[in-house]
């Protein structure tokens, strides 16, 4: 048996030689039910929704405590906005939250704050627990910055997978929040 999750990361010649048998997500509803049963998981629905509806991310995201982890990277991106911490110490502090978490709520945060800016709606916004802090941040910022920001974190997000160094990556994006 050869188990991934990214399939098309493995080499063709092992793709080849492999019976693709592929798994579906259970239901939303099925998710909820199972997180709930799980001992020491609060607030299953926000957590299956921070995980992109994976039932054991959600499960592993509590027990991590990722809830408050992901609202302290918020506050921390407000005081760079206000130029109240240095980046630097916050790129090494964000270097203990693995990268591709790091990542996927900064793209959540920008990607809410463009909608918020651009609809003037807080309504299906992937982070909805956080949206007043999210349209103080976006009513600093014009649309063009906000952009800027989505097309920096996207590009981390395809430089994550290489040899780059993540906290120079993580410093220059706080860098560039800080610089517009």
């Amino acid at each position: 048996f050869l188990l991934a999750h990214r399939a098309e990361k493995l080499l063709p010649t092992i793709r080849s030689r492999c019976q693709q048998m592929k798994m579906s997500l259970p239901t939303q509803q099925q998710a909820i039910s199972w997180l709930a049963q799980q001992a020491d998981v609060k607030k299953p629905e926000q957590l299956l929704l921070l995980s992109q509806q994976s039932p054991l991310t959600a499960l592993e995201f509590s027990r991590q405590n990722f809830i408050s982890k992901r609202l302290e990277v918020l506050a921390e991106l407000q005081q760079v906005q206000r130029k109240q911490i240095n980046p630097c110490v916050l790129a090494e502090k964000w270097q203990k939250i693995p990268s591709m978490t790091l990542l996927n709520w900064l793209y959540s945060f920008v990607a809410d704050m463009i909608k918020i800016k651009s609809t003037q709606n807080n309504h299906d916004l992937f982070n909805a627990d956080v949206s007043e802090n999210l349209k103080a941040i976006s009513e600093q910022l014009d649309l063009k910055q906000l952009y800027c920001h989505y097309d920096n974190v996207i590009e981390a997000i395809k430089l994550n997978d290489t040899q780059i160094n993540s906290q120079m990556m993580i410093e220059n994006m706080i860098v560039q929040w800080v610089l517009k």
